[in-house]
This record gives structure tokens, C-alpha cells and sequence, in this order.
């Protein structure tokens, strides 16, 4: 929604002034760059596997060595943010841009000061998936490092190793690819071992020794396979090294054909509901079945149509009538019924799917009390998420938007709130005021308000106030009670100036409510 601008002639500190502290600059209409989509979660519906690094002790700031690295399944490429719960006083976070499709890896870095020793669980999202990771928090006071010795022979191979799980090329690790190994320990206290990267894969483990002597450590896998081969694991513990041998093997492809083919595909099973403009979720699964003549790796997807598909990969026993899960991605453009076709290689079937029409929208509630008059600036109220804050040239803020009626060939009062955070991250739900920017750094926010008010004589004054940075502004909160992909809530209230013409008057805003549809 095009913002107005009213500006009159300025000095060029004035205009400095009002660029920092008052004015809404174009920059907020900068289209924010397309974000990547994808899942947590393998085709099977289990989390993709994810490790932590470094020793958390209670009372000591994390530092760069204290981060997780979790796999991401990419289905389309783009901007990516995620980032953990705080929990115990800490969280984790990550941000860049997802280049290519595929099972990528991504680094969290760690923030904040743990409070209290045990085990504290950190849920992270992305793209409506959701998985967690235990972080175990040793007690600075009682455990310092641990002091111990990895088992080795003389040619440095690791002894008592066991390597449990399957290595295949192109198939990520999982929970059942670990490595374990025998250390012998002198000093109880925190560890953290971590294996290498090599061939696309890697193994860590962080916790505490509680007692002296021999004992064994497990390893959690991550990574994909690069290519087949034997291929050699390194540890470094505090005092020495060891190694140990890890065989990958070429994924041997099953011969199957589709239950049906080359006709209608034999009872599939649609599960999830599907409606235009909605994404599509975990919940949103295909069930094929194949008829399996030589067991191997399969890999099964659909044509794109309508905005969404279906794929899966896995290993197949042979046998007919063997059910596979497909997973769904897209979003659903038109309402309908759609075929879509299930192919590998040259065996292919077809199904049908009725996408509903898209959900009713909830209008929108845009209210406050002005000077002691109650106003409703529900025509056309909506938010957005793709704002850009004016100072920091930072995407992701929230912009609110709302008129008193509709467009009559005259100027309709309109009110305008937004909120952008100084680091590009989404805003979440909290309390925000014009102090904001000025006190807090880069974890800080911009927030401004625009009232355009049309006056008896047909002219126009905004009244206005955003973040203070030089000069005082007239104090404004807005409470973020809920923020999500569709929709935002809040209250807010404060002082409004008519800053564009003299700032010599004030406005008194109360009982300010916002329950809009994100657009």
C-alpha cells in the first residue's frame, strides 16, 4: 500500500533531524527479498539430526564456540532466519540465504548466559516444521574441564569403536548414526568431542564425565554422504588423537513400478486439507504404493501443478503392494480439482486432488480513541511483514494500515503504525516505544506512527511520532500481543505531534486495538 509523504522545505539539519527521529522515508516501500521454504524433517516425518558444540556452564556468557548445527531440507531457495526459544537464559539463532535445493546444514550461534546446571530444551522452527535439541548445562562452580585420554593403539586407531548405522551416498545420517568410543577419564567434567568433517559427514558430542576411569562416549552423526568410498574419522580429545575407518557405499536403485500404472494409481491416500492460499504443512501427505521387484533406494516425486508437488526418497524391500509417503510443498494457487502424476524412470500412475477454496478472512480491527473521540480505521486495514526500517535499511518490519471509510474522491483519514527491528529480524510479540532505537544497538527498534487527519476546511495535518534519537519525541507504545504468518494483534497509546506543520500541538491517543490480516 503506497504511504503518503508530506514534507515541507527543511534546513538541512532539520531534514537530518527528521530522517532520524521523525520522518518516514521511501525505504519502507522496498519489496523485501523472497524467502526460501522446505522442512525439519525427513520424507519419513522424523526431525533431521542436529548437534550442539562447545561446554555450557551456568553463569558464563556464551561465547563463538558454544553454536548447533541442524539440517535443513531446502525445497526452494531464498533468505532463511532461524532461531531457537530462550531457554535457562540462553538461545540460539541463525540467518543467510539458501542458495540450492537439498539437505543443507546450518549454524546457530549461541547467545546469553546459562542460570541453572541440567538439561534444558531448545525448540526451533522453520517453514511451519518444528524440532527440539537437548542442551546439557554443567555448574561452573563444581565442573571445570574434563581431563581424560581417548583409547588408542599404537597406530593411533581408535579402540573399542563401534560404528553403528548405514552410509550411503546422498542419504543424510540420521539418530541411528553414532560412533562410539572408549575414553579413559582422570578428572571428572565437562567434554565436548567432535569428529572432523569428512565426506560431507561429521560426529559430536557434548556433556559431562561424572566419574574417573574407563568409559564409553557416544557420537551423533550428521551430514550427507558425499561419495562411496573408505574414508577415515579423526578425533582430537584434550591430550591425544585417534582415528577410525568409516566405509560408504553407493546407493543401489530399486526396480519397482507404480501400483496402477500406467493408469490411475492403486488407492491413494490424500492426507491433509488443501486450500488455495494456504501453505502446505507436514500433515500434507500422499500415500502411493509400489510394487518392488529388486530392493534398493527409490526416489519418488510428482509434476508441479497448481503451485505444489509431492516427492519422497527411502530404501525399499522388494515385494508388492509396498506403501510410500510423499511428501507435499507449495502452496496451493486456485481452487479445484487437479491430477497430478506420481513418476520414476519410465513407470508413472496418476491421482486426483480437490483443492478447497481459500479460508475467510477475518476483517480487520483497527480502533483508537483520539482526543476523546472514538475513530474506526477498519476500511482496507491490513498489516504486512515486509517493511523496512528507514535508519538501518533493514528488512521484516511490521507495517500497519487502516482508513475511516472508503475512497471518495477526497482525502479518507488514514492511520499508519510501524514497527522495524534494527537487526532485520522478524518483530515479535512485546512492548515497543520511541526509545527503542536510540538505547538499543543492534538488538534495537524504530517504531512511527502517522495519523493523516482531514481538517473542516478540507486540508490535511499528519500528526506523528517515531523512535527518538535526537531530539525528544512525543512518547508512543505499541504492545505486540501476537504475531504470525497470518495474522497480528495488539494494543497501543500514546502522544502524536503536528510535526509537519510547527509541532506546536499534540493529539492524545487511547485504547488503541489491532487485529489485522497479514497481506
Amino acid at each position: 500500500m503506497t504511504m503518503k509523504r508530506i514534507l515541507p522545505f527543511w534546513t538541512l539539519f532539520s531534514a537530518i533531524i527528521l530522517i532520524l527521529s521523525c520522518g518516514k522515508e521511501s525505504s519502507y516501500e522496498k519489496p523485501l527479498s523472497s524467502s526460501s521454504s522446505g522442512s525439519l524433517l525427513s520424507p519419513f516425518g522424523d526431525c533431521l539430526p542436529s548437534s550442539s558444540y562447545g561446554v555450557f556452564k551456568t553463569g558464563s556468557t556464551l561465547t563463538a564456540a558454544n553454536y548447533i548445527e541442524i539440517q535443513v531440507s531446502v525445497t526452494k531457495t531464498g533468505k532463511y532466519l532461524i532461531s531457537t526459544d530462550t531457554v535457562n537464559g540462553f538461545s540460539f539463532k541463525g540467518q543467510g540465504v539458501f542458495s540450492s535445493t537439498g539437505v543443507d546444514t546450518v549454524r546457530l550461534a549461541g547467545t546469553g548466559k546459562p542460570a541453572a546446571k541440567g538439561t534444558s530444551t531448545f525448540h526451533f522452527t522453520y517453514d511451519s516444521t518444528t524440532c527440539s535439541i537437548d542442551i546439557p548445562v554443567v555448574d561452573s562452580a563444581t565442573a571445570g574441564a574434563a581431563v581424560f585420554t581417548l583409547g588408542s593403539d599404537p597406530s593411533n586407531a581408535c579402540t573399542s569403536v563401534v560404528l553403528s548405522g548405514n552410509y550411503k551416498t546422498g542419504t543424510p545420517l540420521d539418530g541411528s548414526n553414532t560412533v562410539t568410543l572408549s575414553v579413559n577419564v582422570t578428572t571428572p567434567g565437562a567434554y565436548s568431542l567432535s569428529v572432523s568433517a569428512v565426506n560431507g559427514i561429521t560426529f559430536s558430542k557434548t556433556g559431562v564425565f561424572t566419574a574417573t576411569g574407563a568409559q564409553n562416549v557416544v557420537l551423533t552423526g550428521s551430514g550427507t554422504p558425499a561419495n562411496a568410498g573408505n574414508f577415515t574419522g579423526s578425533l582430537n580429545g584434550a591430550t591425544n588423537s585417534c582415528s577410525f575407518g568409516i566405509t560408504v557405499t553407493g546407493s543401489t536403485p530399486a526396480a519397482f513400478a507404480l501400483t496402477g500404472a500406467p493408469g490411475a494409481c492403486t488407492s491413494p491416500a490424500i492426507n491433509g486439507t488443501y486450500q488455495a492460499g494456504v501453505a502446505l504443512v507436514p500433515g500434507n501427505t500422499l500415500a502411493v504404493k509400489l510394487d518392488v521387484a529388486t530392493a534398493g533406494s527409490y526416489s519418488l516425486h510428482t509434476d508441479t501443478v497448481d503451485g505444489i508437488s509431492f516427492s519422497g526418497a527411502g530404501t525399499l524391500a522388494a515385494g508388492a503392494g509396498q506403501t510410500v509417503i510423499l511428501s507435499g510443498t507449495g502452496t496451493p494457487a486456485n481452487q479445484g480439482t487437479f491430477t497430478f502424476t506420481p513418476r520414476s524412470g519410465g513407470s508413472s500412475c496418476t491421482f486426483s486432488l480437490t483443492v478447497n477454496a481459500a479460508p475467510p478472512v477475518a476483517p480487520g480491527v483497527f480502533t483508537a480513541t483520539i482526543d476523546g473521540v472514538a475513530l474506526a480505521f477498519n476500511d482496507r486495514a491490513t498489516a504486512t511483514t515486509s517493511e523496512t526500517n528507514p535508519v538501518t535499511n533493514t528488512p521484516n518490519g511490521l507495517g500497519l494500515t487502516g482508513y475511516t471509510g472508503p475512497p471518495n474522491g477526497n482525502t479518507v483519514p488514514e492511520l499508519q503504525i510501524f514497527v522495524a527491528t534494527n537487526n532485520g529480524n522478524a518483530v515479535q510479540p512485546g512492548t515497543y516505544n520511541v526509545n527503542g532505537f536510540a538505547y538499543g544497538g543492534p538488538s534495537g527498534y524504530r517504531i512511527e506512527i502517522d495519523y493523516t487527519a482531514l481538517n473542516a476546511d478540507s486540508s490535511v495535518t499528519i500528526w506523528n511520532t517515531s523512535s527518538t534519537v535526537i531530539s525528544p519525541n512525543p512518547p508512543f507504545t505499541i504492545v505486540v500481543t501476537s504475531a504470525t504468518s497470518t495474522r497480528v494483534k495488539g494494543t497501543f497509546s500514546g502522544t502524536l505531534t503536528n510535526v509537519f506543520q510547527g509541532s506546536t500541538l499534540n493529539k492524545a491517543v487511547t485504547s488503541g486495538v489491532f487485529d489485522l490480516p497479514v497481506q
